[in-house]
């Protein structure tokens, strides 16, 4: 199963429908918040199953109340569990410590409901680790105006996870910015 993952969209559908076109053929595209009504958007022009989830930008919008601030999902055999991260106040500007216990919140509710991967967005900025058995994964923005923009793709077969991200510049030229294992 391969899985699109975005975040942060702001509005910006027509350069994250040019981004997810040049990602090939995938099952599924999450969008972890903020506009995510971006997301009913694109899905008309996905073949794909969808999935969106509410974030602190989107009180208030047109239909956001379709959208969870937070779903688990199976994807092969294990499951993923979706958040925007403001719920979790994750803020890239904390110190290493503060922002470590922030994680480690994400990380324990991602464990309550079972899940191996939990994605997130709100900060803007990729990120993708392993914490304490969890796959941790921001795809990062696709904000207007920004130097780069992001799209997460996660693989899942059976239990096998492998997770990347890349960056796009303004010419939409990809390039690998963060991989695991």
């Amino acid at each position: 199963m391969i899985i699109a993952v975005i975040s942060d969209t702001h509005s910006n559908v027509k350069t994250a429908s040019a981004l997810l076109d040049t990602i090939g053929d995938f099952d599924l595209l999450i969008h972890l918040g903020d506009h995510v009504n971006d997301l009913i958007a694109l899905s008309s022009e996905m073949s794909c199953r969808t999935i969106g989830i509410s974030g602190n930008e989107d009180k208030g919008i047109l239909g956001d109340d379709k959208f969870p601030t937070e779903i688990t999902i199976p994807a092969g055999d294990i499951k993923i569990f979706m958040t925007h991260g403001h719920l979790f106040d994750l803020n890239p500007y904390y110190q290493k410590d503060e922002w470590d216990s922030r994680i480690s919140g994400l990380v324990l509710r991602a464990k309550e409901t079972g899940a191996k991967i939990a994605l997130f967005g709100h900060t803007h900025r990729p990120h993708l680790e392993d914490r304490d058995g969890v796959l941790l994964m921001n795809p990062g923005d696709i904000y207007p105006g920004a130097e780069w923009a992001h799209v997460g793709i996660l693989e899942v077969s059976g239990k096998d996870i492998s997770a990347k991200i890349y960056r796009f510049d303004e010419s939409l030229r990809r390039e690998l910015y963060l991989s695991w294992p």
